[in-house]
């Protein structure tokens, strides 16, 4: 029940859809983008990459280009969905059809409690974070179907990281920092949580500005067959040709990036 998603590395079958205006991007972006990619390997790892959401999908299209061809080109997984404020047990019990849609779409993923559990090495999520409402709804998720399948729990929350991609600020003893003021982290110090820094520029446009290449999902969708629709509108297909540019890009910096992600 995943959202359907233009696969960048099949430039034949996109074919003329590449023609015609790209998103907006900035003097900068690229290179900005590739700092932030390098951070996230080197703190993501030796877990598998799950991009949550649709705010970090251009480092999910850099690290597609920069990983081909190696042994990190199957680390890459990309989950879309959208529940940054409803609860989900609210969801649960008020929306049980698409509850079970957000269920299948993690079990095509690869990302059931058992997945995770049995994973050779763990899976980290990866997204823009401000509150980390978002982390706190996927984890409740996780930690209930966790339960109800009488996984191990424990087990479980050693398999899983969250990377949160913050605005950078001053750095001080009384810098903000989300997860400190994250109950589900204070009582669960078995989960790994880090944070990468990025410029606010940089992290507002990818949050807050960019068209993006896929539509949100959000609860009332999960589950929903329009989901498997490709998005035609124009924005949309702004937002892929400059998916396929940044992809190509990763291709072409892949040496360079490489090494830059094993300083």
């Amino acid at each position: 029940m995943k959202p359907f998603r233009w696969n960048l590395t099949k430039q034949e079958q996109l074919g003329d859809l590449l023609d015609g205006h790209r998103a907006a991007s900035y003097a900068g972006f690229f290179d900005e983008l590739q700092e932030c990619a390098a951070k996230i390997a080197v703190a993501a790892k030796p877990f598998d990459f799950v991009f949550v959401g649709r705010s970090p999908e251009s480092i999910y299209d850099f690290l597609t280009g920069a990983f081909e061809g190696t042994s990190y080109e199957k680390k890459l997984i990309h989950l879309n969905i959208s529940n940054r404020f409803e609860s989900i047990n609210q969801i649960k019990g008020e929306m049980a059809f698409n509850f079970e849609g957000l269920k299948s779409h993690f079990k095509e993923l690869n990302l059931s409690p058992s997945d995770i559990v049995h994973h050779d090495s763990g899976v980290c999520f990866i997204d823009l974070v401000y509150s980390g409402g978002t982390y706190e709804q996927l984890f409740s998720f996780l930690q209930d179907w966790c339960k109800e399948e009488k996984e191990d729990f424990n087990a479980m929350k050693k398999k899983m990281r969250f990377l949160g991609i913050t605005s950078r600020t001053k750095n001080s003893p009384n810098t903000w920092r989300w997860q400190q003021h994250a109950d589900w982290v204070k009582a669960h110090p078995q989960v790994s949580v880090k944070n990468v820094s990025v410029c606010p520029y940089f992290w507002s446009y990818l949050g807050d500005h960019q068209d993006k290449v896929e539509k949100p999902n959000t609860p009332e969708k999960w589950g929903s067959d329009s989901l498997f629709l490709p998005p035609r509108d124009e924005k949309n297909l702004r937002a892929l040709r400059l998916a396929f540019d940044i992809y190509s890009f990763g291709k072409e910096q892949q040496t360079h990036f490489l090494k830059l992600k094993a300083k």
